[in-house]
């Protein structure tokens, strides 16, 4: 009777040591899964916060290099004409707004200020004091290839969070002097943050910056990007202090972050239940461990189809970010950037294969005129139609886009001169058939054409520096014409 109690007193010592043992090794075991999970998901939250801030850069690089390169701009830092102001800045025009930027500044190559525009809509105090300071950041700055890939800086404007970039201003083929500088500027704010943020609970700017960093990092376009995370137990959360820095290796500002570790809670559940069944049901030990085993393999199962879905999400957004880059915002078609990329590769293909290739440019005649007489808003709405005309006669493989104002370019694969010619004079009759509505009126619009083929070069700006050649020779000789070389113009 000694021995069997004994027996059972060994017994419930050794399952309830083997229930300790299980519960040490099962919690140990599962909550470190579980956080390393979990750290995992959180860099990649990290990482997004990062790209949203890369993207707003690369997207003001993209935006100033277009109108740096614009042959009205070129024209406007040489002969100061305030007409080009007057079509871009004027009073109710919203081109900063359209853009999303919130400041402009031209100068000359001394740095000398001759416009700026602030938008109406910006947090920034707009005055000389203002402008020349923003300007002298970019003066004596040794070190600055070394620490960042381009133009592009970080300022801290009396707590203002400022993205610039600055860049040469000459004309769009670069047969030209530089003869000017172009910065543009963009506010980083918690409203823009948190418009973006679809991951983490809570996130915001701040000028706090932290000594005991984590973790060192480069993005594709800034560097030295300093990350400090923290749990913290009290409420249970995952802090994150994204601190950025500038060219000169100073701080600038940082992003803070808050997510909820409800992982690790949910987690910490899973455990518990688990080592209260083995308790109640030592004699199915086996049994409960293989039915917890199978639901925490369903569970990671989730959690790997939630962060998957989280990194669809993430693509989308960059996807969004690259239409929004490559797009023209008022025709929805390529704008410049997207079809000289298109271009280049177009013509790379044609050298290698050895097949035509023809560049047709288009300008809308009197233009100015239409704008003068009826609105922008009517002047918008005939660039749309000749977008939405031109994006219907042409198959995929041909390149369409605006170049700028009133001005498209179109890459013809495949079609020789003759053809390219007779295909432009289709365009041409289609337009000068067109009408746009107003009220009881209808206006009609002719366009003028240029058209290169690239015979044997190999520069994409020299075929469209002859089609525009050509485009002139139209519009000298009586508009709503098509040119080509060593043939007549005809309407």
């Amino acid at each position: 009777m000694k021995t069997l109690m004994k027996n059972r007193l060994l017994f419930i010592f050794l399952a309830l040591f083997t229930i300790l043992v299980i519960i040490f090794i099962s919690y140990r075991y599962f909550l470190t899964s579980f956080t390393q999970i979990e750290k995992e998901i959180n860099k990649r939250n990290i990482n997004s916060v990062i790209t949203i801030v890369n993207n707003n850069l690369k997207s003001l690089e993209n935006i100033i290099t277009d109108y740096a390169k614009w042959d009205d701009t070129y024209n406007y830092i040489k002969t100061q004409n305030n007409e080009y102001i007057y079509e871009n800045f004027r009073e109710g025009a919203n081109t900063l707004e359209d853009l999303e930027l919130d400041f402009m500044i031209f100068t000359n190559l001394k740095n000398k200020k001759l416009y700026s525009n602030v938008s109406e809509s910006s947090p920034l105090f707009w005055n000389e004091k203002v402008q020349q300071n923003l300007l002298n950041k970019f003066k004596a700055r040794s070190g600055f290839s070394s620490l960042y890939k381009n133009k592009s800086v970080l300022l801290n404007h009396k707590n203002i969070y400022l993205l610039i970039t600055k860049v040469t201003i000459s004309n769009s083929d670069n047969t030209r002097p530089t003869i000017g500088f172009l910065y543009g500027g963009k506010v980083i704010s918690n409203e823009i943050l948190n418009s973006m943020n679809e991951i983490f609970k809570k996130i915001s700017l701040t000028d706090k910056v932290l000594d005991n960093d984590n973790v060192t990092i480069d993005s594709e376009i800034l560097k030295n990007i300093r990350i400090h995370t923290v749990i913290d137990e009290e409420c249970n959360c995952i802090k994150n202090t994204i601190q950025f820095y500038n060219y000169k290796n100073e701080f600038v500002f940082s992003i803070v972050t808050n997510t909820k570790r409800d992982l690790i809670d949910i987690g910490k559940e899973a455990i518990y239940s688990y080592n209260l069944i083995i308790g109640g049901f030592l004699i199915v030990v086996s049994f409960l461990l293989y039915k917890n085993h199978m639901f925490l393999k369903s569970y990671n199962q989730r959690l790997l189809r939630d962060v998957e879905k989280k990194t669809k999400d993430l693509k989308k957004v960059n996807k969004k970010l690259k239409m929004i880059s490559e797009t023209d915002e008022l025709t929805k078609i390529n704008n410049r950037r997207r079809f000289f990329d298109l271009g280049f590769k177009a013509l790379k293909k044609s050298i290698l294969s050895s097949s035509d290739l023809c560049i047709v440019m288009i300008d809308i005649d009197d233009f100015k005129k239409i704008n003068d007489t009826y609105g922008h808003d009517i002047g918008d709405k005939v660039l749309i139609q000749l977008s939405s005309i031109l994006s219907a006669i042409l198959d995929e493989k041909h390149i369409f886009g605006r170049l700028g104002g009133e001005e498209f370019a179109i890459v013809l694969v495949d079609m020789n001169l003759e053809d390219a010619f007779n295909f432009a004079e289709i365009i041409r009759k289609n337009i000068a058939n067109a009408e746009v509505c107003i009220e009881d009126k209808r206006i009609t619009y002719t366009i003028s054409s240029g058209i290169a083929h690239r015979e044997n070069r190999d520069c994409l700006d020299e075929i469209l520096k002859e089609a525009d050649t050509l485009l002139y020779k139209s519009k000298k000789s009586g508009k709503n014409k098509c040119s080509i070389r060593d043939r007549k113009t005809i309407s």
